[in-house]
C-alpha cells in the first residue's frame, strides 16, 4: 500500500547511530491518495524524552526548502560522546503500491549548512513550467465584455474600466519580457475584479429594485498562465498531492475582545478581519468603499450580503467542528453560536451570539477560545491543502478533559475532511482515544542511554510488557484504570483483529445506536509454545482492571483451542477466559495462488481456521478483498478511518455478525 514517513538519524537525540542504514522511522499517512491522506499522529512519551525534538526534525525540512538564503542548522547536531562526527540527515519518504519509493533528504554538514535532495524515478523530474498568456488574454477579454451593457445604461464609473481597457492594452502592446508583462497582467486582474465587485454591489443594493446580478468568479491566473510539461512530479501525477508538502508550525495567537473591534478607516490593517473576509471571499476593500458612498441603504444591503455569507460559510463551519458530538446525541441538542457583522457609522465590530444571547469573547471558557483562535487565525490564514503537514506542540494545555477530548476530534475530523497531516505531542492521557490508538508513536530512551527509539506499532510489545497499554501508561506515568475506567476490556491477540472489531463497534455505536463501551486490546499473540502461552496467560491474570475474568478473543484454530484448554488445566479460569471465535457460515473462505476467492463446504474432515476475516459476507469479502488478505496493520487501520463513510460501509449481513459478536462479549 501507499505510504509516507520520515526517516531520522542522527538529529539531536533521534537516532543516534554510526551504521549508514539504520534510521528511525516516524510512519505519517497508510495512503497517499488526496481523499484519504488525512490523519492525526500523536507523539507521547515521558517527561523530557524529546517529543518536541522530532517536530523540530519534520519543520527543518520545512525551513530548508522554503529558506531563499542559507540557514545554520548548528543546533542539530547531535550531543553523545563518541558520536561528534555523526551528521543529522532527515528523509521524507513516499512509497506506492507497488513498493517504488522517492525522497525528500536533507543532509546537514559539520558547519550547519543544510543541502536538500530529491530521489524522484529517473523518467521524471520537478521542473518550472512554461509561461503562455494565451489563456490570460482569453480570460480578460471574457470579463471586458461582461457587465458591459448595465454598466453603461447605469453610468457607472465607465472612465474606471475604459482606463483597466487602456492598461491593459498598453502592457499588451509593450516590449517586455513575457514575465514582466504577466506580473503586470495579475495586478490589473486584481483591479478589475475589485471595480467588478464593486459595481455588483452597486447595482444589487439599489433600493427597490428586484432584478439582481452575479457576482463574477475570478479565478488564480496561475493555474491557466502556466503550461504543464510531459515531465511531472509523480508524486502530484499519481496523488494529487504535493512531493514537497507546506509544512506549518502552529503557534496559538491569542484574539482579544479588542481585536474584534475596528473603524471603516483602519479595517484593512486588522488581522481579525482580513481572516473574517478571507474566509467568506469577500475583498475586505469593499468595506471603506460601501462606506465612501454616505448612503445608509447600502451600507445595510452591504452588511445583509455580509452576514449572509458569514451564516452560510463560518457559522455552519465553526459549529460542525467545535461541537463534537458522541454518536448517541441529535442536532436538536446542540447549541450553536451565531455570528454577525454590525457597521455602524464609526465602528465595525463581529458580535457572538448563543442562542440569541450576545456573548463577550474575554469571558468564554478556556476551550472555547482557543478553539476561536485556532479557527480564526489559522484555518483561514493558511494556505492549507491535502498533503500538507501541521505540527503542534501539546496544543491540549490548560484545557479540561472534556475541552481536550474535543479538541482531539476536532483536529482528527478536519485532518480527514482535508487531507491535512497533524502531528502533536502531548502530556495528557485526555488527549488519547483508546479506539485509535494506533495513531500514537511512542517516543523512548534507548536502553543504553543513547538517544531515543520512536514506536510507530503501538502493539509491538517487549519482553516485559503484558499489553499494548504497559509502553503507554508507562510514557505517560499513569495507572491502567486512567485509561480504561469507563469500558470492558477484551484482550485480542493483534492489532488487525483490534481495528477491525474497533472499527464495527464504532459503526454500530454510529448508526445502530447500540452504545457499547467496549475496548480491545492487542496482546501480541498468546504464543506458539506452550511455556510462552502459559506466561502469557499468567500475566494477563495479574492485570488490575476493575472486573475478572480478563477476557481473551483467539481465533478458532487448533492453536486458539489449544489456548482455552491449557488456561483450564493452570485453572486460571477465574482470573482469565479464553473465547474461541467460533464458526459463524457454512463456508470456509480461502484464497487461491491467484487470489481468487475459494468457498468450501465445510467438513469434519476440513480444518476450519475461523478468524475475524471470516465475519465478512461473501460480498464484503470481495469488497475489502486488498484489505483482508494482506493482514496488514497500516490497512486495517486505514478501513477504521473508512468503515464510518456512507459509501464504504459494510452490507448488513457483515454488520450484523459483528454486531453478534459484539453483544457476546458486552455480556461476558
Amino acid at each position: 500500500m501507499s505510504q509516507r514517513f520520515l526517516k531520522i538519524k542522527n538529529f539531536k537525540n533521534i537516532g543516534i547511530t554510526k551504521e549508514e542504514d539504520q534510521w528511525e522511522r516516524l510512519y505519517l499517512n497508510n495512503s497517499l491518495d488526496k481523499d484519504k491522506i488525512g490523519e492525526l499522529i500523536i507523539l507521547i512519551g515521558e517527561n523530557n524524552v524529546g517529543k518536541s525534538n522530532i517536530l523540530d526534525a519534520i519543520n527543518t525540512i520545512s525551513l530548508a526548502s522554503k529558506s531563499k538564503k542559507s540557514q545554520n542548522f548548528k543546533n542539530c547536531m547531535p550531543d553523545f560522546m563518541d558520536y561528534e562526527e555523526c551528521l543529522p540527515k532527515l528523509k521524507l519518504v513516499y512509497k506506492d503500491d507497488e513498493n517504488n519509493s522517492c525522497d525528500l533528504e536533507l543532509n546537514i554538514d559539520e558547519e550547519g549548512n543544510a543541502e536538500l535532495l530529491n530521489s524522484l524515478p529517473k523518467d521524471t523530474k520537478i521542473i518550472e513550467p512554461e509561461l503562455n498568456l494565451d489563456k490570460v488574454i482569453k480570460e480578460f477579454e471574457s470579463k471586458f465584455s461582461s457587465y458591459t451593457k448595465e454598466i453603461r445604461d447605469y453610468g457607472y464609473n465607465n472612465y474606471e474600466l475604459d482606463n483597466i481597457i487602456k492598461d491593459y492594452n498598453n502592457i499588451i502592446d509593450s516590449k517586455e519580457n513575457i514575465n514582466t508583462k504577466y506580473e503586470k497582467l495579475k495586478g490589473l486582474y486584481a483591479r478589475l475584479a475589485e471595480f467588478f465587485r464593486y459595481f455588483v454591489d452597486y447595482y444589487n443594493g439599489r433600493v427597490g429594485y428586484s432584478l439582481q446580478i452575479k457576482e463574477l468568479t475570478f479565478i488564480d491566473l496561475d493555474t491557466i498562465a502556466y503550461i504543464k510539461q510531459k515531465d511531472v512530479d509523480i508524486i502530484k501525477e499519481k496523488y494529487d498531492i504535493d512531493f514537497i508538502p507546506n509544512i506549518v508550525l502552529y503557534k496559538e495567537e491569542h484574539i482579544k475582545d479588542e481585536d474584534l473591534i475596528t473603524t471603516p478607516e483602519k479595517i484593512k490593517d486588522s488581522k481579525f478581519f482580513n481572516s473574517l473576509f478571507k474566509a467568506i471571499g469577500k475583498p475586505i476593500s469593499t468595506v471603506k468603499t460601501n462606506y465612501e458612498k454616505s448612503n445608509p441603504a447600502f451600507i445595510k444591503k452591504y452588511q445583509e450580503n455580509i452576514n449572509k455569507r458569514l451564516k452560510d460559510i463560518v457559522n455552519d463551519r465553526f459549529n460542525e467542528l467545535f461541537f463534537q458530538k458522541s454518536e448517541l446525541e441529535t442536532l436538536e441538542t446542540t447549541q450553536n453560536y451565531d455570528f454577525s457583522i454590525e457597521l455602524e457609522e464609526n465602528r465595525i465590530y463581529l458580535s457572538i451570539c448563543k442562542n440569541d444571547e450576545v456573548l463577550t469573547l474575554s469571558k468564554q471558557s478556556v476551550g472555547f477560545k482557543r478553539f476561536f483562535n485556532f479557527f480564526f487565525n489559522f484555518l483561514y490564514t493558511n494556505e492549507l491543502k491535502a498533503g500538507d503537514i501541521v505540527l503542534m506542540d501539546e496544543p491540549e494545555i490548560h484545557l479540561s478533559i472534556p475541552g481536550r477530548r474535543d479538541l482531539r476530534k476536532f483536529i482528527k475530523k478536519f485532518a480527514k475532511d482535508t487531507g491535512i497531516t497533524f502531528i502533536a505531542t502531548t502530556h495528557n492521557p485526555s488527549f488519547v482515544d483508546i479506539d485509535y490508538l494506533d495513531e500514537l508513536r511512542i517516543i523512548k530512551n534507548n536502553k543504553d542511554g543513547r538517544g531515543v527509539k520512536i514506536q510507530s506499532n503501538f502493539s509491538a510489545l517487549a519482553d516485559d510488557e503484558v499489553d499494548t497499554l504497559d509502553s503507554i501508561i508507562n510514557s505517560f506515568g499513569i495507572l491502567r484504570s486512567d485509561l480504561t475506567r469507563e469500558y470492558k476490556i477484551i484482550f485480542v491477540e493483534g492489532i488487525t483483529d483490534y481495528n477491525y472489531l474497533t472499527a464495527f463497534k464504532l459503526l454500530c455505536n454510529q448508526d445502530r445506536k447500540e452504545d457499547m463501551k467496549l475496548v480491545f486490546l492487542p496482546i501480541g499473540g498468546l504464543g506458539h509454545d506452550d511455556k510462552t502461552i502459559k506466561e502469557k496467560l499468567n500475566k494477563l491474570s495479574k492485570i488490575k482492571i476493575g472486573f475478572e475474568p480478563k477476557v481473551v478473543l483467539v481465533d478458532g484454530d487448533e492453536a486458539g483451542k489449544h489456548s482455552q484448554e491449557l488456561c483450564i488445566k493452570e485453572n486460571l479460569t477465574n482470573k482469565v477466559k479464553v473465547e474461541v471465535l467460533e464458526p459463524k457460515k457454512d463456508l470456509e473462505i480461502k484464497f487461491s495462488e491467484n487470489d481468487n476467492l475459494i468457498y468450501e463446504k465445510k467438513s469434519s474432515k476440513s480444518k476450519i481456521v475461523n478468524e475475524i476475516e471470516n465475519l465478512f459476507s461473501p460480498e464484503d469479502i470481495e469488497k475489502y478483498l486488498d484489505i483482508l488478505k494482506s493482514k496488514s496493520v497500516k490497512k486495517s487501520s486505514l478501513f477504521k478511518k473508512m468503515i464510518l463513510e456512507e459509501d464504504n460501509k459494510p452490507n448488513e449481513e457483515t454488520i450484523d455478525n459483528f454486531s453478534e459478536l459484539l453483544k457476546y462479549l458486552y455480556a461476558l
